[in-house]
């Protein structure tokens, strides 16, 4: 119903080099470094020393720079992808968990999980520059993929996600939730929010195209076959959920019942499709860049 028109549009198709190039990064927190895999071989090729108990891992969208954060010893290490070199270490506060960093890699969002607040840093300064108090345990945050907003998900008594604005470091919406909040997923247009908290085997849908105006559209529940509906809940029965990169999927971790779910993210709510068994709890994951592969 009417025209459609684009403005100095290119198309590149990823070369082999860069598929050739593609790795993933997995963190273990009981030791201090991260394992580099070689997403076209599926082998490890190489490990970075990152400091003790290494939890929040993310990289810039240009994926020029890797940060990663040491829970033990306070800092997040700013990495180059193409050598795997730390190239600077930058002090935060105590047990720093997840971090999300805006688009063009300048302000990072780190949890101080023992303080209540959440940090936000100046990549290029190396310094904090603002907190935001959260209360409960800083834990999760993701970006927008315009930077303009932070989506905070501290676990504890806040029992909210916290909506904040970067430009100002001023909380301007909460979402208030059941039970603690747990991981979360933004979608690209900034439209949908997918959370998951405590004691929920499944997700909840929020609209957040309004930040000031955010709300609980679903409760989705995992549908469970008669077999799991016999499993004892969990505490945290999910806890790891991501959109593919064409942004078709959600993909939601049930370490309850040891399986990841799969939805179609297309219909409202999303609709489960299947349930991929794992060997063990699945509690996070990832997906190549070119959607290919989900790495649990």
């Amino acid at each position: 119903h009417g025209k459609v028109s684009f403005r100095n549009l290119k198309i590149k198709p990823l070369s082999p080099d860069y598929v050739a190039k593609a790795k993933v990064y997995v963190l273990n927190s009981t030791v201090d470094e991260a394992t580099v895999i070689s997403i076209p071989e599926h082998k490890i090729i190489g490990q970075i020393k990152v400091g003790a108990n290494p939890h929040g891992i993310e990289a810039d969208a240009a994926q020029s720079r890797l940060f990663i954060s040491a829970e033990g010893d306070g800092f997040v290490n700013v990495i180059d992808p193409a050598t795997d070199k730390v190239l600077k270490r930058i002090p935060v506060g105590p047990a720093p968990n997840e971090v999300a960093v805006t688009p063009d890699g300048r302000l990072l969002y780190v949890p101080s999980g023992s303080t209540g607040f959440y940090e936000a840093v100046d990549v290029e300064q190396g310094k904090i520059v603002a907190r935001v108090k959260t209360g409960g345990s800083p834990h999760n945050v993701v970006s927008s993929s315009d930077g303009k907003h932070m989506f905070l998900s501290p676990v504890g008594d806040p029992n909210r996600i916290f909506v904040v604005e970067t430009a100002t470091h001023q909380v301007v919406d909460t979402i208030p939730l059941a039970k603690e909040a747990r991981p979360i997923a933004l979608r690209s247009d900034k439209k949908r929010l997918y959370i998951q908290h405590n004691e929920l085997c499944g997700f909840e849908l929020a609209d957040v195209s309004d930040v000031n105006r955010c709300k609980i559209l679903h409760t989705v529940n995992i549908q469970l076959t008669p077999e799991q509906q016999g499993v004892p809940r969990q505490p945290v029965p999910c806890h790891g959920i991501a959109l593919t990169p064409d942004e078709r999927e959600l993909w939601v971790c049930d370490a309850n019942h040891d399986v990841t779910v799969v939805f179609d993210a297309t219909t409202e709510p999303p609709r489960q499709i299947v349930q991929i068994p794992a060997k063990r709890q699945p509690v996070w994951l990832t997906f190549s860049p070119d959607g290919k592969y989900s790495y649990i």
